[in-house]
This record gives C-alpha cells, sequence and structure tokens, in this order.
C-alpha cells in the first residue's frame, strides 16, 4: 500500500479548488436527484407539473428547494444581484425564527442579569455586569427597534462572548503584571 503524500496534497489544496470541488458534487447531486424523479411527473424549469386530472396542471413548488439555495450561494447570483439575495437571506431567517417562536409557544424571554452581586465582605454592589447589558442593549436598541426576540438573543451572545474575553484578557495582564514584579 503506497504511503500517503501529505505534502502534495497539501501544496494541491486551494480556496479555488475546494469551491470547485463543492460546485462538481453539487452538480452531481442535482443530476442525481432529477434522475430519481418519478417519470409520471412533468418538470418546467425546476418545478414539478402534476398529470392534469380536473383541467388544471398543479404546480408543486416543493421541488427541491434547497437544492436551489446550494445553486444560489456556490454561484455569481449574489454578486450579480447583492439586495436581492439579502432579501432572500432575510425571508428565509424570518421563516425560521417564525417556525421557533411557534415552537416555543411564543417569543423568547430575555435576561438581562441578576442585578446586585455580593462582595468578599458580604456587601451588596451594583452588578457591572448587568448595568453593562442593560445599557448596551439600549443603544443598540436605538437604532432597532424593529428587531426581534432572537436578534436580542444573538446580540447578547455576543456580548457575553465578548465579556468573556474581556475577563481573559485581564486575567492574562494581570499575571504578566505579577511575574514582571517578581523579577
Amino acid at each position: 500500500m503506497p504511503a500517503f503524500e501529505w505534502v502534495k496534497a497539501r501544496a494541491g489544496c486551494s480556496v479555488a479548488q475546494m469551491f470547485q470541488q463543492l460546485r462538481l458534487e453539487v452538480d452531481s447531486d442535482i443530476k442525481t436527484r432529477l434522475a430519481l424523479r418519478p417519470a409520471e411527473r412533468h418538470y418546467v424549469e425546476g418545478r414539478s407539473i402534476a398529470p392534469i386530472t380536473d383541467g388544471q396542471p398543479r404546480i408543486a413548488n416543493q421541488a427541491r428547494i434547497s437544492i436551489r439555495w446550494e445553486r444560489l450561494s456556490v454561484s455569481s447570483f449574489p454578486y450579480r444581484h447583492p439586495i436581492l439575495y439579502a432579501l432572500l437571506l432575510e425571508l428565509r431567517s424570518s421563516y425560521h425564527r417564525i417556525r421557533l417562536a411557534w415552537q416555543r409557544g411564543g417569543t423568547r424571554e430575555i435576561q438581562m442579569g441578576p442585578t446586585w452581586q455580593r462582595l468578599l465582605s458580604g456587601h451588596l454592589i451594583p452588578n457591572k455586569q448587568t448595568q453593562g447589558r442593560i445599557e448596551d442593549m439600549r443603544r443598540w436598541l436605538s437604532s432597532r427597534e424593529w428587531s426581534s426576540p432572537e436578534e436580542w438573543d444573538v446580540f447578547l451572545k455576543g456580548w457575553d462572548a465578548g465579556w468573556v474575553f474581556r475577563d481573559r484578557l485581564d486575567t492574562e495582564a494581570s499575571s504578566e503584571d505579577a511575574a514582571r514584579q517578581r523579577t
């Protein structure tokens, strides 16, 4: 069994080649799917038309919508029609937000955090993290009154990730300062 030559394999790997491979795989999947379509249906531009039974053909719009999204994302469509593509993405997101709200039985309840934090001495002081979340959320909402609770949740998850990152930097900086003071 010949050994795998990883140096040559890595040298042949590029973003352009990955996109070309992805495009070929999507084209292959589309051809496979087209071959699996029922023989009694007729297809026009990706939509199936059921056989005429009552004098009117019925169009089934469920014909592989996911393949259409795949075609859009690997084509030049997003670059030729950026506004239309952005609107399609918003429409897709809206559908999923509505579905999530339906499954939950309502909108997401947003938690801002505890109002107070207890010091080691036992005294209560206002929680700086909660105050920061509230202040930044108000600032963000002042320019996005139309946003949904799903978007609020995404904003706050990003805010929390930034807080954790800041804490980690502070911890690393204090560790470095302590090491410098010892030397």
